[in-house]
């Protein structure tokens, strides 16, 4: 039997590195599965101070609802368990389940943001909160945030990469509706024109009658 040509060991080296499929073509390269999401709560519950976070978000029913929102991008503002601490006695207490859920709404914004970012937001930012909106200022290397009755600085970054940011705050977001904040009363209508006339023509019908009372006082 003769030896194989070097011919043809040169074509079987050229072919080994292809292998072919069922048709006799290359097979095709798997495409790289998707980069699994960020997930919030594992991340809040690993820096285990956000307790209190966590119990409200789960008791509210909107882990999923925010989780949904991720793949838009999120920016959370999270109190830890010392600022919740530190609202006065009976606050969440006295609040209602939806206004709860608009209150912790509010320190979500459905958008991402880096802190270099969050600099140049053009406010109001909305927020996943129906009636609620936050501002932000920068200053001095410093980014603060403010719904209009709070206003802290933005300093922790607990997790920072798109699509999610977490910023740790030491104070929880109150909007002046549910930080003592007064509605200012009703004003008063001016009167118009009708109502004025009936007032002069209350006058004219006074002075008529008591001139006639005294008419009668002199016929006596």
């Amino acid at each position: 039997m003769s030896s194989p040509t070097p011919l043809l060991c040169a074509l079987v080296l050229l072919v080994l590195p292809f292998p072919l499929d069922a048709q006799g073509t290359p097979a095709a390269t798997p495409a790289p599965a998707p980069a699994a999401l960020p997930d919030p709560v594992a991340i809040l519950e690993g820096a285990r101070q956000y307790g209190t976070l966590l119990k409200l978000l789960k008791d509210r029913n909107l882990v999923n609802a925010i989780a949904a929102q991720l793949k838009n991008g999120l920016t959370i503002f999270a109190p830890t368990d010392n600022a919740f601490n530190n609202l006065p006695n009976g606050t969440l207490e006295s609040l209602s389940t939806e206004v709860q859920t608009q209150l912790l709404l509010l320190h979500v914004v459905g958008k991402y943001y880096s802190k270099d970012k969050l600099s140049t937001a053009g406010n109001p930012v909305r927020t996943l909160a129906t009636n609620y909106t936050l501002n932000f200022t920068s200053g001095n290397n410093q980014v603060n945030v403010s719904t209009g009755a709070v206003n802290i600085p933005v300093n922790n970054e607990l997790y920072v990469k798109s699509p999610l940011a977490i910023f740790s705050i030491d104070s929880v977001l109150i909007p002046p509706e549910l930080a003592g904040g007064k509605a200012p009363p009703p004003s008063t209508p001016a009167e118009g024109p009708t109502s004025g006339s009936c007032r002069g023509r209350r006058i004219a019908w006074g002075v008529l009658l008591g001139a006639g009372v005294a008419f009668l006082g002199l016929l006596r």
